[in-house]
């Protein structure tokens, strides 16, 4: 993880053993909004990741209606997931058809596979890019080399950048009462006291 260090309105992100440098200017409204817009997508991944995972279902079913084609009697995909595939393949299944099968039972779970690993690339890949567009920096790269993180490594960049954050924000409030004073705007403009995340 890389080194913080407070520099005004800004922070100076450096990672442990190099000399690599990122400066982040909190008071650049587009990267609050972007941050904001990030952090509350990450506590929503979880939506996204089940939305997209609904072609594993399909790869299933498919697989179930492949073994109703071979005259096998299926009711559920339940039948043929890991707990059960023994009992279905003694109960239901005619030696002559069991290899047939396990070779398609074997062919979708490597499919779903495929497909997870994709939907993960996917998700990862637009993460990144978004994290770095945020930033208007490659800050992936320098904050975890030149790899695909998981999502759980911006669960630290988050939680680090986060209390900066607050501080723009509230910064930000206390400076347009002081002007809603000045200028008597309370009945026009009213910004909520609102710093958490």
């Amino acid at each position: 993880m890389a080194q913080i260090k407070q520099l005004s309105n800004a922070i100076e992100l450096t990672v442990k053993g190099s000399d690599r440098k990122i400066r982040v200017d909190f008071t650049d409204k587009r990267l609050v909004n972007k941050l904001l817009k990030l952090i509350k997508k990450y506590k929503n991944v979880e939506d996204l990741v089940k939305e997209k995972m609904k072609v594993l279902d399909e790869i299933t079913e498919s697989t179930v209606e492949l073994i109703k084609s071979m005259g096998i009697n299926i009711e559920s995909k339940d039948e043929i997931s890991d707990e059960n595939i023994e009992t279905f393949l003694n109960e239901k299944v005619s030696s002559d058809k069991r290899d047939k099968v396990k070779e398609a039972i074997a062919d979708a779970n490597m499919d779903m596979l495929i497909a997870a690993s994709d939907i993960e690339i996917d998700i990862l890949q637009d993460f990144k890019d978004e994290v770095n567009n945020a930033f208007n920096a490659p800050i992936t790269d320098i904050m975890f080399g030149d790899t695909l993180p998981p999502l759980e490594y911006y669960v630290e960049l988050f939680e680090a950048i986060t209390p900066y954050i607050q501080k723009a924000k509230a910064a930000e409030n206390k400076t347009l009462q002081a002007i809603n004073e000045k200028y008597k705007l309370n009945n026009v403009v009213d910004f909520p006291e609102r710093t958490e995340i």
